[in-house]
């Protein structure tokens, strides 16, 4: 009661830091009542969940549905759950992980029989028996001091996720008086021992992490707390909790312990068995709440040019950008003399950023001129524009081979020359505008085909 007491005095203060909105979450079931202290979720499958308890708790692992029914018990066999606080997973290989690396009183060492540990098991839904065994991630952070006051117990973990071939761990905060700040660890996802590096950190005015997740589509990061959650999106690679935007949605006070999502804008919570009908799970739909992700178009003027020539590069989908080139605005206008690629950096008013790059495809052009008149003298394409099918007639002997490029500057079509007219069945490729280059002993030419 005084934790829940102390945690309801912090989220007050931090009120005066973040701007809050109210969660649309909903209570989904009871949990099976072997799970009575849910600590970690992840979802397996449309309806199914696996759980586990808090400390003191069985070795095992939970299957239950989204009615409450348990559907099977997994027991870790080399597993000791001293403090098991969240569980993950790989979502390509399905490897589960779980955390045993509760910490409350900064006394837990690799060196004893209590140390901090991660537990990997192979993907649980494919077990066929009650029992496995488990790879075992050893660890100690490199910042902890074992002697230091309760000023600097920080070093209590309770949410992860994997991302990267790597875990991401993020700390509860149990330092008196509170300095509000959320450490982010990583460590590797193999088994071994290590020594967990802090990559990112950020201050949240008190308030006492539970559970943490990523979103599949990796944009948005979660971290929920008793009566809270916050979204973090339009991060800079691994730092999620330091850069881009953050949102906090609050929730009603109980033990909430876990949080999972369950596509890119649902997550699914669980709670502890504080009495008063909890020991639940929720569902929460954050569409709303997500910052939108940045998707940036490019075009040019002319796919493929001649070197030398001129062509204008175009974006969309942001509010200002940067180009490689050190030039701002919506477009360049580029004369390279090679294949060359362009890239840029779109800011949208959110502050959310993304980078795309642009290949601007050159031919040599070399040998011919390049002037309309003369390479309709060398060559002649009809219909043009055209539906399925064009003829080439060419009226020069020095060229060997035929290439033809999309919009994009894709190759779709290469072969040699071996008369003078040549039919070119298109009409699997879709309308828009093509190249067609020729190339012979003196350079090459390229000529504008239309497909309606």
């Amino acid at each position: 009661m005084n934790k829940i007491i102390l945690s309801a005095l912090l989220v007050l203060l931090s009120s005066f830091i973040f701007s809050q909105a109210a969660a649309p979450i909903y209570s989904v079931c009871s949990l099976p009542s072997v799970i009575n202290e849910s600590s970690g979720i992840e979802k397996t499958g449309p309806n199914t969940f696996w759980s586990h308890n808090d400390s003191g708790g069985q070795p095992a692992i939970y299957k239950f549905d989204s009615s409450g029914v348990l559907l099977k018990t997994l027991t870790i066999t080399n597993a000791t759950n001293i403090d098991w606080e969240d569980i993950a997973q790989d979502q390509t290989l399905k490897t589960m992980y779980v955390g045993d690396f509760g910490n409350n009183n900064n006394n837990r060492s690799v060196a004893n029989s209590n140390g901090l540990k991660i537990y990997r098991v192979s993907d649980p839904d494919l077990i066929a028996g009650n029992t496995t065994t488990a790879g075992i991630i050893n660890f100690e952070y490199a910042d902890r001091n074992f002697s230091a006051p309760a000023t600097n117990h920080n070093f209590d973990m309770e949410g992860f996720f994997f991302f990267n071939d790597s875990l991401h761990l993020f700390t509860k905060n149990r330092t008196s008086p509170t300095n509000g700040l959320i450490k982010h660890y990583i460590l590797p996802s193999t088994p071994g021992t290590y020594t967990a590096m802090v990559v990112d950190s950020f201050n949240n005015a008190g308030v006492r992490i539970t559970g943490a997740d990523i979103s599949p589509n990796k944009k948005t990061v979660t971290l929920v707390a008793n009566d809270k959650i916050w979204l973090f999106s339009c991060f800079k690679g691994s730092k999620f909790i330091s850069t881009g935007t953050s949102t906090v949605l609050t929730m009603a006070l109980t033990q909430k312990e876990a949080i999972v999502f369950s596509g890119d804008s649902v997550v699914y919570v669980t709670d502890e068995d504080t009495g008063g009908g909890t020991r639940r799970l929720y569902r929460a739909n954050l569409a709303a709440s997500l910052t939108p992700s940045i998707i940036l178009n490019v075009t040019t003027s002319t796919p493929l040019l001649c070197s030398g020539q001129t062509a204008t590069i175009n974006v969309s989908g942001a509010n200002t950008y940067t180009w490689s080139t050190s030039v701002t605005g919506q477009s360049i206008t580029v004369s390279p003399t090679v294949t060359t690629t362009y890239s840029v950096t779109g800011t949208a008013t959110t502050g959310c950023k993304n980078t795309i790059s642009y290949t601007q495809n050159v031919s040599i052009c070399t040998g011919f001129s390049s002037s309309a008149k003369q390479v309709d003298e060398m060559i002649n394409l009809f219909p043009n524009p055209f539906s399925d099918k064009v003829t080439l007639t060419i009226n020069e002997a020095n060229f060997s081979f035929i290439h033809i490029y999309n919009s994009l500057g894709s190759l779709i079509y290469s072969a040699q020359i071996k008369q003078e007219n040549v039919e070119l069945d298109l009409k699997d490729q879709p309308k828009g505008i093509y190249f067609v280059k020729l190339r012979g002993v003196k350079g090459s030419i390229t000529k504008k085909l239309i497909k309606e």
